[in-house]
């Protein structure tokens, strides 16, 4: 795999000790958001030189094949790796990407389907949302008026089988445009009949107007997450369409 990134010299110290470290707090906390960012990493001569460390004859020459000779800055080096970035604990520049925190810049699980079946989605969010405490949906185009008005109950009705049935649930649906609740609303009744223990809450909001058109927040014991559908629920339940979605701790 070609090199991703670049690591700052205090990063690529800690990443070459992480087998020698003491076991203390700050250390373990510098790790984990190292490995919150991590991609295979590019380095040369001079960087080993300047944290005091031994660079391999075999990776040497292998550099050097590569035409990355020891002269090269951090910021030459990002240019020749695959995102141009260089990972540190300090600077929020680009092409540096601060792991401390305070960095819009960050790693998230993503999939894309491109007219092929969705399963591993589908069994994705199924998981996410088994142990939820609480699941909020904003899509725009979950209720569309034009829709015929079995389509947009069975968009509804295709959400609600990703819930765990075995305890009781409650979906709240928030929308920008209060004039299409009463739709949202009736339809939300007619699923209850075939989800008993899913309350759906539709919500006039506009709370998420300026957030992306298509989003998920979900609220677990183990943690919370937000998840964003390039193209709504509905592209999720259509194999002839492209999907994409991104998920991320918040």
């Amino acid at each position: 795999m070609n090199p991703q990134l670049v690591l700052s010299d205090e990063l690529l110290r800690l990443y070459l000790d992480i087998g020698s470290m003491p076991p203390d707090e700050a250390s373990r906390s510098r790790v984990q958001n190292l490995f919150s960012f991590y991609k295979p990493h590019l380095a040369n001569k001079a960087q080993y030189q300047r944290i005091g460390k031994e660079m391999s004859p075999e990776l040497e020459a292998s550099l050097l094949k590569s035409g990355i000779s020891s002269d090269l800055s951090l910021e030459d080096m990002a240019t020749k790796t695959t995102l141009k970035l260089i990972l540190n604990e300090s600077r929020n520049d680009f092409p540096y990407v601060n792991i401390s925190g305070n960095e819009k810049l960050q790693l998230n699980y993503t999939g894309s389907f491109f007219k092929e079946p969705r399963e591993k989605c589908i069994a994705h969010l199924k998981s996410l949302f088994q142990n939820a405490m609480s699941i909020q949906v904003y899509d725009k185009y979950l209720y569309v008026t034009d829709r015929p008005a079995k389509d947009n109950m069975e968009l509804l009705s295709n959400i609600l089988r990703l819930m765990d049935e075995s305890a009781c649930r409650t979906l709240t649906v928030y929308d920008s445009k209060p004039s299409i609740k009463m739709g949202l609303e009736r339809i939300a009744q007619h699923c209850k009949r075939t989800f008993p223990t899913i309350t759906v809450r539709i919500v006039p909001s506009s709370a998420f107007i300026e957030k992306h058109d298509r989003y998920l927040i979900v609220n677990s014991s183990s943690g919370k997450v937000e998840i964003l559908l390039s193209s709504g629920f509905e592209n999720l339940f259509d194999n002839s369409k492209d999907f994409t979605y991104m998920i991320r701790p918040i």
